[in-house]
């Protein structure tokens, strides 16, 4: 493809035998916080560029590396470029969630520097008067259940998801979880609703998506810690993955 005036690809795929001989002016790499620093050079070398911009949010799950089959998340290059000095641009306005949510992100996330690009008039009111754009719900009963493969359910913490589910009478809808044995249990609980009205799956395969109504199961009820709830990022995906409510 060297004669293309463009190329739309994975960092990953730089490499391909059809971009072999491929130089750009201008490379862009989009979700750049998440990219592994080997990807991330290969990406910029691959096409001799003059100009690289790369688009990200360091708040978000950081950049995954495998050694020895064994997952490490550690600091990407856009995130070392930008500690060193590497002039940064913060994009302040979004035009996704409700005002009540972002206002919430922004205070937690980006040192109250996010600004809403859409009135609050844009936003259809929740199907559900009992819950406002965001809503805690604490269960006193419920206990978490841990396995052998270090992941953990909480069983009537599945059942409140579902009840919610069912008060809000919406169509747009995920039920997220930080545990694998948990997102098992919220698809025995949901069985009989189908696919085509809500989405199940945990919040790191979620990431980058969206939906109007979004509900969270944390899992965590013991007095152990909060596991994966540490990992302020984490928490951020989950809790801007919602458009409406969460």
């Amino acid at each position: 493809m060297p004669a293309a005036s463009y190329a739309a690809t994975t960092a990953a795929s730089c490499a391909n035998e059809c971009l072999r001989d491929s130089t750009f002016q201008l490379v862009v790499l989009d979700e750049a916080s998440q990219i592994t620093e080997p990807a991330f050079v290969a990406a910029v070398a691959a096409f001799g560029c003059e100009t690289l911009v790369a688009v990200g949010d360091p708040k978000q799950l950081q950049a995954v590396r495998k050694f020895s089959g064994d997952a490490w998340a550690g600091a990407s290059l856009f995130e070392r470029l930008a500690s060193q000095g590497t002039p940064v641009r913060l994009l302040d306005t979004q035009y996704r969630m409700h005002p009540t949510l972002s206002s919430y992100c922004s205070q937690a996330s980006y040192n109250g520097l996010l600004r809403d690009g859409l009135p609050l008039s844009t936003f259809k009111p929740s199907t559900c008067a009992a819950l406002g754009p965001l809503s805690f719900l604490n269960l006193a009963t419920s206990a978490e259940q841990p396995s052998s493969t270090q992941s953990r359910s909480n069983p009537e913490e599945a059942k409140l998801c579902r009840k919610v589910y069912d008060a809000l009478q919406a169509r747009d809808v995920a039920v997220v979880t930080f545990y694998r044995d948990q997102l098992k249990e919220l698809r025995r609980v949901f069985g009989d609703v189908s696919k085509k009205l809500v989405e199940i799956d945990t919040v790191d395969a979620f990431q980058g998506r969206e939906k109007d109504y979004v509900i969270v199961s944390c899992v965590r009820a013991g007095n152990e810690g909060v596991g994966f709830l540490r990992d302020e990022r984490r928490l951020n995906v989950a809790l801007t993955l919602s458009l409406i409510h969460i």
